[in-house]
């Protein structure tokens, strides 16, 4: 998976879609600053009146040499740095246009979420993602994550798991998934690795997902109602794969090692001095692929 990320900050103009497929170096957004463009702008004159000025020296040469020697080096090494400066932003400039780094599909990058408030506009800062149509004309800062580009022939699933189940999967186990979007045609893959921390933001994908209940906080972010973690998945590589949708959900079941009776019996009695109302399950949401 590689991630891209904004070089240069500037006021979204365009977005490609989710689920584009693209090659190295095609266009992936494009971004607007105004304010680099009246640098260029000035710098550009700038640079063009140093060239004319010393083409005036160069031309009094002949009558005034001891006075325009003097002059010359200093107006010379102006017309440098302004030619540097002018170069450097004009390399910033063409940051502004987003390519992609590899071939792959477009994938949307993990959402933000944020109330911090934009000094200039006074309006709350975008939230989502980069590629959101909702974010149209919102101003990206450099570094900002803008999107993901998947390997079209390797794909990747996260799973969402309670907490309740968490300690039952490890890398390497295997995983059976059916996604909602592909007919609920079963696709295989392993365990890859599962997160240390738990989920702090709800996906996206599994607000509305009833294995997946969420609650919206006093900060209007979504959240878990219980502890969950992610996992990632590896999904085998196979000639009969379905079209995967980016950020599609489904349900997976995971292949977990046989437990004996006493340790059934334990979990069971754990599960209820917790007063659980999810018992265990191994039917997982799929947060997206």
């Amino acid at each position: 998976m590689q991630r891209v990320f904004v070089a240069q900050s500037g006021k979204l103009q365009w977005s490609i879609p989710v689920g584009t497929q693209v090659q190295v170096g095609e266009v992936l957004g494009r971004l607007e600053n105004l304010e680099l463009e009246r640098d260029i702008v000035k710098l550009t004159g700038e640079v063009t009146l140093l060239e004319q000025q010393i083409q005036n020296l160069e031309a009094r040469r002949t009558r005034e040499r001891d006075q325009v020697d003097a002059l010359i080096p200093t107006a010379q090494e102006r017309l440098s740095k302004k030619r540097e400066e002018l170069k450097q932003r004009q390399s910033d400039a063409a940051k502004l246009v987003i390519k992609a780094p590899t071939a792959g599909r477009v994938l949307a990058a993990p959402e933000v979420h944020s109330n911090e408030v934009d000094p200039r506009t006074h309006l709350v800062a975008w939230t989502g993602t980069a590629l959101d149509t909702s974010n149209a004309g919102a101003t990206l800062s450099t570094g900002t994550e803008y999107c993901w580009i998947a390997p079209s022939d390797r794909f990747e699933a996260t799973l969402a798991i309670d907490e309740n189940m968490i300690e039952f999967i490890t890398s390497g186990q295997r995983v059976t998934m059916l996604l909602e979007h592909a007919g609920l045609q079963p696709v295989s893959g392993l365990v890859v690795d599962v997160a240390e921390g738990d989920v702090s933001v709800a996906p996206r994908e599994l607000l509305q997902h009833p294995s997946f209940p969420t609650k919206v906080g006093t900060d209007g972010v979504a959240r878990p109602v219980t502890t969950a973690y992610f996992a990632r998945v590896a999904i085998d590589q196979t000639d009969n794969l379905p079209d995967f949708v980016p950020r599609g959900i489904g349900q997976a079941t995971v292949e977990a090692a046989p437990q004996s009776i006493a340790a059934r019996l334990a979990r069971f009695i754990w599960q209820t001095d917790r007063k659980s109302t999810r018992l265990n399950s191994s039917h997982i949401p799929l947060s997206r692929m």
